[in-house]
């Protein structure tokens, strides 16, 4: 389709002209980042986020040796993208399974559901606390950010994540000497390793920052990081030029990507704004799409 002359495409478009989407169905939710952080002897946290903002997140958990399911919920009241769920109540050197969900979508690993271990001891440390402040571009608070926290030392490979999230006032602090170690043993993290930290700040905007290296002080301010954020319910499906309304430019821009007078990797503002039916692509069928909301309109 990239070299296909615009004459074709817009033959396409009237050869597909009675076509109808079913708009009485209900988008499927997209999740990404699923990671099970914060194991313990006794617990665990379970975080995600999804393409649209939901309230009712949850997981199901059972032993994976036992029928018994319990249910945990995000305390969280209102929508949003990033999801965070604890997990109580665990045996030591458990073996579990979980699936979990977000409003109406459920996700069980293709039936198999999700497998991990709780720890079988730990070992009291001293406790080493670092801290630090995320914040947009613009310098604002970033609320509710997903912080996964691993170390790394030298020649071997990063500890499992501990993950938070971001106050208010968009600081964040964490005792980073419990890491835990992928076999399920304390990491031992110490002065000169580096930190690995990443932002979710919903399902479009992320941010790695491996900059820091632990002083062994505590506490130990990391400072700030300004995130770029992307939010597509700011902007709107079909208004690809971005003038705050869906015409016939709108129709000439999504004819140019298709045509291939624009290449990808496409702007997030634009790929949002031209993949109408929200499948992760654009294509001959978000064209059709455009071309119902204009018929519409006149």
């Amino acid at each position: 389709m990239k070299n296909a002359p615009l004459a074709a495409i817009i033959l396409l478009i009237i050869g597909f002209g009675n076509l109808r989407s079913d708009s009485g169905n209900q988008p499927q939710i997209i999740m990404d980042a699923l990671e099970v952080a914060n194991i313990s002897v006794s617990s665990a946290a379970v975080s995600w986020v999804t393409d649209q903002k939901t309230s009712s997140n949850w997981v199901e958990i059972r032993p994976v040796d036992k029928d018994s399911v319990t249910t945990f919920k995000d305390k969280y009241p209102i929508p949003n993208y990033v999801h965070y769920v604890d997990i109580t109540g665990l045996k030591p050197a458990g073996e579990y399974i979980f699936r979990f969900g977000s409003d109406t979508q459920t996700w069980d690993n293709h039936g198999g559901w999700y497998p991990f271990s709780t720890l079988q001891s730990t070992q009291p440390v001293s406790p080493m606390a670092i801290l630090c402040r995320a914040l947009d571009a613009y310098g604002n608070p970033l609320e509710r950010v997903l912080v996964r926290i691993r170390a790394v030392q030298e020649g071997r490979g990063p500890s499992l994540p501990r993950t938070l999230l971001t106050a208010a006032n968009g600081w964040w602090n964490t005792t980073f000497t419990d890491l835990v170690s992928p076999d399920g043993t304390l990491y031992g993290a110490t002065a000169g390793d580096r930190l690995i930290v990443d932002y979710l700040v919903n399902y479009w905007s992320s941010y790695t920052d491996s900059s820091a290296v632990l002083s062994g002080e505590s506490p130990q301010n990391l400072g700030q990081v300004n995130i770029p954020v992307y939010d597509p319910s700011q902007g709107t499906k079909g208004d690809l030029d971005g003038n705050g309304a869906i015409n016939i430019f709108d129709m000439l821009e999504i004819l140019k990507i298709l045509g291939g007078q624009i290449t990808p990797p496409l702007d997030e503002r634009l790929s949002f704004a031209a993949d109408l039916d929200s499948d992760g692509s654009v294509n001959i069928m978000d064209l059709l799409a455009l071309l119902q909301i204009l018929s519409s309109t006149v």
